[in-house]
């Protein structure tokens, strides 16, 4: 296969994973400390609003991240 090829598999590789990454976080981790908004704020006795509200940003901004570099390695390929 050329180069292109795997660039492109690589990319649509990261965008599947990005998604997977933010859904499977969402269900698993962060539904159960959310109380009708967007941004979960229930976390457990050892974790505050403040904590909570940082886990599921950073979570999520890896998936922003995974998705760029698919954007990049997919551009690369064209």
């Amino acid at each position: 296969m050329a180069s292109e090829s795997w660039l492109l598999i690589g990319g649509l590789v990261a965008i599947v994973v990005a998604v997977v990454h933010s859904v499977l976080g969402e269900v698993l981790i962060f539904q159960r400390m959310r109380k009708e908004t967007i941004v979960p704020t229930q976390g457990q006795p050892v974790l505050r609003e403040r904590y909570v509200r940082i886990l599921w940003a950073t979570w999520h901004i890896v998936s922003v991240f995974g998705l760029a570099i698919a954007g990049v390695l997919i551009f690369m390929s064209l």
